[in-house]
């Protein structure tokens, strides 16, 4: 009989002891189960009974305590914790095909999702770092734990995507304007959009122009219905509608930190 290689929700069968297994190991430690409790507000002594208690975990308990477990230990500066410990437990995960796996920081759980599609945003976040744009990086990377972390806050990922892309398009866009944000960026694009230009060249081999990226930042601009209360109510933001916004973001992350668009240079007259 064939092995089924779907991608399960929450922890399969057949790997949950396993996953238990696990998880009892690193409460053995004082500080981390000290802090969990703490954490979690478990009223229970889990210096006596740990062991007891994680194999009586509901399934939605038991992702609780994991998630606990990775942020407590990757908080304690512990290199072997983060690199070892979490990595066998996202080799459990992924073997045993859970939708669940460690993240790329290796400090919580969060929904799997296409590998490619994963990878291309780490690098986003490693280009804002890289060229200079670390507030990117930051605020990136908490748009994507609010959009597919354990506990998704689809308003809060929309609004860090939305502040993942101030601080690399603000500087390109608007660099002598202080309280700039995002939408300043989008009227000057399309105010001023000659003054602009992509990397990539159009068909005849000239830079392209920034209408695409005007466009991709007018829907994020648009898209960010819950912003504010007034006359018109507050729209709130769907999961999917804040996983758009993140990959978005991303993408222009990476394109404004690489300086992949830019504003072209004035041409010099001759003397």
């Amino acid at each position: 009989m064939p092995i089924d290689e779907t991608w399960q929700d929450g922890i399969p069968a057949w790997i949950d002891s396993a996953v238990r297994e696990w998880l009892t190991l690193h409460l053995a430690e004082d500080k981390i189960r000290n802090r969990l409790r703490a954490r979690l507000h478990i009223t229970a002594d889990l210096s006596r009974s740990y062991r007891g208690l994680v194999e009586q975990l509901s399934e939605a308990e038991l992702l609780d305590w994991i998630d606990g477990v990775l942020s407590i230990g990757a908080g304690t500066g512990n290199d072997f914790f983060s690199q070892v410990f979490a990595s066998d437990l996202e080799i459990l995960l992924r073997e045993g095909h859970s939708i669940w796996k460690v993240s790329y920081t290796g400090d919580s759980l969060e929904r799997r999702q296409d590998d490619t599609v994963t990878a291309a945003a780490h690098q986003a976040s490693r280009t804002g770092t890289s060229y200079g744009r670390p507030a990117a990086a930051e605020r990136l990377r908490n748009a994507w734990s609010k959009a597919y972390g354990l506990h998704p806050d689809p308003s809060k990922a929309f609004g860090e995507a939305i502040l993942a892309v101030e601080a690399v398009a603000v500087p390109v866009i608007n660099p002598k304007e202080a309280s700039a944000h995002l939408g300043h960026v989008y009227g000057q694009l399309r105010n001023q959009s000659h003054l602009y230009e992509l990397a990539i060249t159009d068909k005849s081999g000239a830079p392209a122009s920034v209408q695409p990226v005007t466009e991709l930042i007018g829907l994020l601009w648009h898209g960010h219905t819950d912003r504010h209360e007034g006359n018109a109510p507050a729209v709130l933001i769907t999961p999917e509608a804040a996983q758009m916004a993140v990959h978005a973001a991303a993408t222009l992350v990476q394109w404004f930190a690489s300086g992949a668009v830019r504003r072209k240079q004035t041409k010099q007259r001759g003397h």
